[in-house]
């Protein structure tokens, strides 16, 4: 039940963002960075050198 309640309020704040200011090109911008983010934390560190 509360995995449904938050999938509704994620969909509502995704529904209210499309119909605010910067609508489906602010929604693009976000993911662009959220993915770009996802691809620094993931990237493989290297070792420091002993």
């Amino acid at each position: 039940m509360k995995n449904v309640v938050l999938i509704l309020v994620d969909l509502l704040t995704v529904v209210a963002k499309l119909l605010g200011p910067g609508g489906i090109k602010g929604i693009i911008a976000e993911n662009l960075l959220l993915k770009q983010q996802l691809r620094v934390v993931c990237r493989p560190r290297q070792r420091v050198p002993n």
